[in-house]
């Protein structure tokens, strides 16, 4: 990654945890046994962004689906256009399009999710999308893009951990759907191909076992 993803988070802290629920994050009482720091018992977790403590510690790009993510600030492959005497630098077209499918792709799968939960409360707030640090536009020199495809990078971290939060509540309620599985349930309200879906649960999005 271009950097280290914690300077993101400001002046709070978070952990990440291999936990295989997450009902003590939601709920007002953890379960017994549950692990929990005697000074951070239900502070550690922000209403707005109950999903940060999911943001894994080491690189989550890999796999078919990220591993188009896995650059550093260096590698940011840069495209030069030119019309008359003017330049512009711009993400390399082939990455750029596969960023945006994925982003896109993402959002569905992420708003599916939601819609399958009431999830947490009214406070609730989404980090801001790749999209918003522009690695879609047209800039000035090399060394924007490469800033801006890095704050991209590190935006799809905060992305991924709002899915694994809604996975690991559809996993804790699956008894919620008696019927049909919330697989089965995603793949009809997103259109999203069953292998694309195989993959997410492949990936550090679902796979709690690697920190």
């Amino acid at each position: 990654m271009c950097s280290s993803w914690c300077s993101m988070l400001r002046v709070s802290a978070f952990l990440s945890l291999g936990l295989s629920t997450v009902v003590t994050m939601l709920n007002q009482q953890a379960r017994p046994g549950c692990p929990v720091l005697p000074h951070f018992w239900l502070l550690w977790v922000e209403n707005e962004y109950p999903y940060l403590p999911l943001v894994p510690v080491h690189q989550p790009f890999y796999g078919p689906l990220f591993s188009r993510l896995s650059f550093n600030k260096q590698d940011v492959p840069v495209k030069l256009l030119k019309k008359d005497n003017l330049k512009a630098y711009t993400l390399e077209q082939s990455l750029k399009t596969e960023l945006i499918s994925l982003e896109q792709n993402l959002h569905a799968l992420l708003h599916a999710i939601y819609d399958l939960i009431p999830l947490v409360t009214k406070e609730f707030q989404f980090w801001p999308f790749p999209k918003q640090f522009g690695y879609e536009r047209l800039y000035t020199s090399e060394r924007a893009v490469h800033i801006t495809s890095c704050h991209s990078q590190d935006a799809f971290v905060p992305l991924m951990a709002t899915i694994t939060l809604g996975i690991l509540v559809l996993n804790d309620r699956e008894e919620t759907f008696p019927d049909v599985t919330w697989q089965y349930k995603l793949l009809n309200q997103t259109g999203i191909h069953p292998q694309w879906l195989e993959a997410i649960e492949e990936s550090a999005v679902s796979n709690l076992m690697v920190p």
